[in-house]
């Protein structure tokens, strides 16, 4: 099923990277023509527009300087300029000086009726058959006499016309060139939006296969801001991958521990209840003497206490009870474990040098005494007799040194598994550094065990 799945995606993949570059290509193609088209159709609306208006702004130019000019002058001189005037600007002038009219031709048409507009302060466009558009504009002064004299002047703008048809021959060749431009943009711009997004698609389905790669895509925009959200999220979940893996491994020792534990429980119990049997059968059959019952039966109580000792032991340690962690002063609890041993260590001719300082930490308080009384315990048993037995506490560390057989380095860590002894003639069942081992694990404390100026060193660091 996850193969035929696997098998879908990749073709889906395919049909994506088909069609994404027709689609980005079209769909900028018809924005980039609709814009052009748009734009030329502005272009020819605005042209004739904007040439209308500034030959408006021109002819009342034009209508202000001659007014300017002819304003308090005499008749004839007035005439005079205004025909100047006409030939110069090829315009058409109307004066109306008492009533009557005068024309002054520029270009030919003064004959256009023009009379009744005389006086209109408007800038009307007048049409004609012969000539096309004419600007019709009007001004009023006063002559030297102080009467009224009425100004019309005639502009031909039938270049307005000749804009117009221009406009229209370029704007074929202008819109050709520029559908040319945006398409060769268009391509270009989709190149570059997908061939990123390809690299993308290409570089997730490896990383669906776990290969170790990365979005090499060096951009500043949000395609870049993907790459690296991508690869940060790829990192991260190689990571919890390797986390649990780690985990998966860690796991199945424990398992393994755990059935190892088993075997060998079964196997260290199997002698003391084989002993523990044949001594209540014996007294059962009446072979011990009665005065020996009280001895065979604290033989049978030492038996039954080893063994639930040891139970106990492996309860607590299959529990996790260390997760249940207060507020401990590990220098008065190593104080207290030290006092219990002092009996044991004297009878060897063996010492105890500590340097202890206060020091309170947030941990299990049976799981740590469990800890130290382990290893005080073990310490004792292997140290040479009349040896000094050295512990140190203090600054987030705790150290206890003792003297005896250096154990080489390759062997240190078969002394932490289950039921080992390297020593058969010492007692112990084999499993106190394999508790400690477990509790420290659980804990969350880092350890070292190792050989130290002609003994072994165990260290144990609290930060």
């Amino acid at each position: 099923m996850w193969g035929i799945a696997m098998l879908k995606n990749k073709k889906s993949l395919k049909k994506i990277r088909l069609r994404i570059f027709p689609k980005t290509f079209l769909s900028m193609s018809l924005i980039l023509g609709v814009l052009i088209i748009i734009v030329h159709g502005l272009v020819y609306v605005l042209m004739s527009q904007t040439y209308a208006a500034e030959k408006q702004q021109l002819a009342k130019r034009n209508l202000e300087e001659l007014t300017l000019k002819i304003s308090g002058k005499e008749a004839d001189v007035i005439r005079q300029i205004c025909e100047e005037f006409a030939t110069q600007r090829n315009v058409n002038l109307n004066l109306k000086i008492d009533g009557k009219v005068q024309h002054l031709q520029g270009f030919s048409g003064a004959d256009i009726v023009t009379e009744e507009l005389l006086g209109n302060e408007t800038i009307p466009l007048v049409n004609n058959e012969q000539l096309g558009s004419i600007l019709v504009s009007n001004t009023e002064t006063r002559d030297a006499t102080g009467r009224t004299v009425l100004v019309q002047m005639l502009s031909n703008v039938e270049s307005l016309k000749e804009a117009r048809e221009a406009t229209l021959k370029i704007l074929p060749f202008s819109f050709l060139c520029s559908i040319v431009v945006a398409l060769i943009f268009s391509y270009i711009y989709s190149r570059l939006i997908v061939e990123p997004i390809k690299k993308i698609a290409i570089t997730t389905e490896k990383m669906r296969e776990m290969k170790e790669v990365k979005c090499e895509i060096a951009r500043r925009d949000e395609i870049g801001e993907l790459a690296e959200d991508i690869n940060r999220l790829y990192l991260n979940l190689r990571q919890m991958i390797g986390r649990l893996e780690k985990e998966k491994g860690l796991i199945s020792k424990l398992e393994k521990e755990k059935v190892d534990l088993i075997r060998g429980a079964s196997h260290e119990l199997k002698t003391p209840l084989s002993s523990l049997h044949i001594m209540l059968e014996n007294m059962l059959i009446g072979t011990v003497r009665t005065e020996d019952y009280p001895e065979k039966l604290e033989a049978a109580i030492l038996v039954v206490e080893k063994m639930s000792k040891m139970i106990e032991q492996i309860l607590s340690t299959s529990q996790g009870d260390e997760g249940k962690k207060t507020k401990v002063d590990v220098g008065n609890l190593i104080q207290e474990v030290i006092l219990e041993y002092e009996l044991l260590a004297k009878t060897r001719g063996i010492a105890f040098e500590s340097r202890i300082s206060r020091m309170e930490i947030q941990t299990n308080q049976s799981a740590m005494r469990e800890v130290f009384s382990n290893l005080i315990s073990n310490a004792v048993k292997y140290a040479e007799a009349g040896s000094v037995i050295k512990i140190v506490c203090g600054k987030g560390k705790f150290s206890i040194w003792n003297k005896g057989e250096e154990i080489g380095a390759q062997e240190v860590p078969a002394l932490f598994d289950p039921f080992y002894r390297r020593d058969n003639e010492v007692e112990g069942n084999g499993m106190g550094l394999y508790f400690v081992k477990n509790i420290l694990t659980r804990l969350g404390l880092r350890y070292r065990f190792s050989a130290y100026k002609g003994g072994m060193k165990f260290e144990i660091w609290f930060k």
